[in-house]
């Protein structure tokens, strides 16, 4: 069996971002430590090998995500913990403020709850109901063929926009 590496402060039940022993699709598992009775490791009952505790900001971060346990508030969707705020990748994920900031919502782990990047572009700073109307008017606009061609257009205008951007700051 292959060396496990400890932090002197690793204890059962510490939050962690460990390798797991057979990599599969996975670089990392984040989550808490458990010892098994022979003295392994594991996480999220996978066998892990290299094992770090998770301190300050990334311990942060793993709290709010874990509040819905790894899935978008909004919609559901899984999330991927380390493709934070990376936009191109499906499973990105963004803090979002419960109470908005300039609502006099706080900047604490009390307030933040995952959300993938959609629908966090999406809410903005609206509240429930202003989402629920977007949500229905999107839901009816595609049930009528011009209105669902004409939003077809304006969604690729924009994404064309976006794309011209990115390009003039990335040289």
């Amino acid at each position: 069996m292959g060396q496990v590496s400890v932090a002197p402060d690793l204890r059962e039940g510490a939050l962690v971002r460990a390798t797991p022993r057979r990599p599969g699709r996975r670089r990392h598992v984040y989550g808490r430590l458990t010892v098994g009775k022979k003295g392994g490791y594991r996480v999220n009952d996978v066998p892990v090998h290299h094992v770090v505790v998770l301190r300050g900001y990334e311990k942060r971060l793993f709290k709010i995500f874990m509040k819905t346990n790894g899935h978008c508030h909004f919609c559901g969707d899984e999330l991927n913990f380390e493709s934070r705020r990376r936009s191109k990748q499906a499973d990105a994920w963004e803090q979002d403020h419960f109470v908005a900031k300039h609502r006099g919502g706080a900047d604490s782990v009390d307030n933040l709850l995952p959300a993938c990047w959609q629908c966090n572009q999406l809410r903005w700073s609206r509240t429930g109901r202003g989402i629920r109307k977007r949500l229905v008017a999107g839901m009816l606009a595609l049930k009528d063929r011009k209105i669902r061609k004409r939003l077809d257009e304006l969604i690729k205008n924009r994404d064309d926009v976006l794309k011209r951007r990115r390009s003039r700051h990335s040289h």
